[in-house]
């Protein structure tokens, strides 16, 4: 039948994590050229992890077992 991909895996981590970093550097760096020619000044800011330590939010992120997936979720809920 071939492969079949498993689901989606949803987990909270540390905003601050090695992970967390990386997707946030990856969504500021695409931030950045999007910006590039309509925003001079724009500016990263890495979140406060106490914004995503319950009860105020979480950092999650969705795992999956595609190696060629290049796009990841993390949001802030709360």
């Amino acid at each position: 039948m071939g492969n079949v991909a498993s689901s989606p895996v949803f987990e909270a981590i540390a905003s601050d994590s090695s992970d967390a970093v990386r997707l946030l550097n990856d969504y500021f760096e695409s931030r950045e050229l999007g910006f590039a020619t309509l925003v001079r000044d724009y500016r990263r800011v890495q979140p406060d992890p106490s914004w995503f330590t319950p009860p105020a939010g979480v950092f999650v992120v969705v795992r999956d077992d595609n190696p060629n997936a290049t796009a990841r979720f993390c949001k802030r809920v709360g």
